[in-house]
């Protein structure tokens, strides 16, 4: 039989065909990106302190127990008074199949329920997860006294010494919250009910609301190559004429159709099928000043803080790279890389200023460095003075080309991972041990772990080494690729 969870009830509430394809195709599913896997990881360890609030707690030991064993065991520690919370509590009801975090016995005979999220704040898919569970137990006969969500507290400061878990989390009563819903979710799982009962998929068409979806893949494989969805910024309701429209193809929207002046321009590109070069490109460039420095940071965001003074998921700089083009041709390449455990940040910021005392402009991609530089000014006022120089002579890469420049193979991003390609097609991510960023704070975390082998460490800080200095060598080769369209 196959149950309906609730992390199944939340993916219903996201696409019907998701639920489906869940429970009947999960062979559609591709390997787990890294990233996501370490989402995953980080998400048990904080369920598992979260349990530590509640001393005395037992498990009920699921993965080796099976769904049937464990509502078996479940109901069997309900009996014993003693036990005053329960971890991963399991309980079916009919096609449901849920386990709670943590359900804990109250003085009055009834019972609280906490889900527990790694998130700072709540979200809407927190309420239908809490809901879910609410709904299955109450139906079940508990009386549950409370219904809540216990996550980060965005406000909590690491004093460097002892994470204090009262002070870490922080909890969300969400009991009338869902009460105000039950009639209208119970409305939406009577539907879903009949979609995971069904030999048949939903007719589900992709949409704007398909991002992240682990489907997104095979459901739009037959969709153009310039599918409307690359188009920036489209707004729901443009979105909802051009499908009554029946047009999918970027090229097919008439020109008297109403898009911004950005949407405009792809739409041309993608029609005449060649790139678009503003008039003030070359205005744009010239005025950039020699020497150039091509900047790019990498950097770490814990969900438990490991550093004094810091948040969870605050972002910690530990990773620089600098390639810096002389006018007459010559490039140099700095770089940066914190080795251990200690907080990077100010040992980063002295070797920045070292690198970037000269006069000269400084590019970047995206706004990420200057808030990232922002940011170091309040923790670090005492070198304020330096980082405010070096603010003030950044100019962004991504908005020079964002207003000047379109290919039709940006496919509507103006990600570097996408300007490459269509740059540089030779250079290439493809063959780097690490590909993006998400990888990078990944193995960085790796690398100063204590448990890390002093050869994986030499090689993960190769690797890293190697992947910023290929972001700051990227933007370098599409400066010069951008000068030689207008000169």
């Amino acid at each position: 039989m196959e149950y309906i969870t609730k992390s199944k009830f939340l993916a219903g509430m996201h696409c019907p065909l998701r639920l489906w394809f869940q429970l009947y195709r999960q062979d559609l599913i591709s390997s787990i990106d890294p990233s996501d896997q370490y989402r995953l990881d980080i998400g048990t360890e904080i369920g598992k302190m979260a349990c530590e609030l509640y001393p005395g707690g037992v498990s009920v030991n699921w993965e080796i127990l099976g769904k049937e064993n464990s509502v078996a065991k479940t109901m069997r520690m309900i009996e014993d008074d003693t036990i005053r919370a329960i971890f991963e509590a399991s309980f079916q009801s009919d096609d449901l199949y849920l386990r709670a975090d943590i359900f804990e016995r109250d003085d009055n005979g009834g019972w609280k329920l906490i889900e527990v999220k790694s998130s700072t704040n709540l979200k809407a898919e927190h309420v239908y997860d809490v809901w879910f569970q609410w709904h299955v137990l109450t139906n079940l006969g508990f009386n549950i006294s409370s219904a809540s969500l216990m996550h980060l507290n965005k406000d909590y400061v690491y004093d460097g010494i002892e994470i204090i878990l009262k002070d870490i989390f922080t909890i969300d009563e969400l009991a009338d919250k869902i009460k105000q819903m039950d009639s209208d979710l119970k409305i939406a799982l009577d539907n879903l009910r009949k979609v995971a009962s069904s030999e048949k998929h939903p007719d589900v068409s992709p949409s704007r609301n398909c991002k992240g979806c682990e489907f997104f893949g095979h459901c739009t494989k037959d969709k153009p190559r310039y599918w409307i969805y690359y188009l920036p910024r489209i707004s729901v309701r443009k979105w909802q004429q051009l499908t009554d429209m029946d047009i999918e193809d970027i090229s097919d929207i008439p020109d008297d159709f109403d898009l911004t002046s950005s949407q405009t321009t792809i739409r041309d590109c993608v029609k005449k099928g060649k790139e678009f070069i503003d008039d003030n490109l070359l205005d744009s460039l010239k005025t950039v000043n020699f020497p150039i420095y091509f900047l790019d940071f990498e950097t770490i965001s814990p969900a438990i803080p490991i550093y004094e003074n810091t948040k969870p998921y605050t972002q910690i700089v530990f990773q620089w790279s600098c390639h810096i083009l002389i006018e007459d041709g010559n490039l140099e390449h700095h770089e940066f890389l914190h080795n251990d455990k200690s907080d990077p940040r100010e040992p980063f910021i002295e070797s920045l200023l070292e690198c970037l005392k000269q006069d000269g402009d400084i590019i970047h991609y995206y706004p990420f460095e200057k808030t990232q530089l922002n940011a170091l000014m309040e923790v670090c006022p005492e070198y304020k003075r330096g980082l405010v120089n070096i603010v003030g002579r950044l100019r962004d890469l991504s908005q020079i080309i964002r207003k000047y420049y379109y290919h039709p193979d940006f496919n509507g991003s103006y990600s570097i991972k996408n300007v490459l390609p269509v740059f540089v097609p030779e250079m290439s991510y493809g063959n780097l041990a690490i590909q993006h960023g998400d990888m990078a704070s990944i193995e960085y975390l790796r690398m100063i772990n204590s448990e890390t082998s002093p050869e994986e460490k030499n090689n993960i800080r190769k690797s890293l080494l190697e992947y910023c200095g290929q972001d700051t060598m990227a933007m370098v080769k599409i400066y010069n690729v951008l000068k030689s369209k207008v000169v």
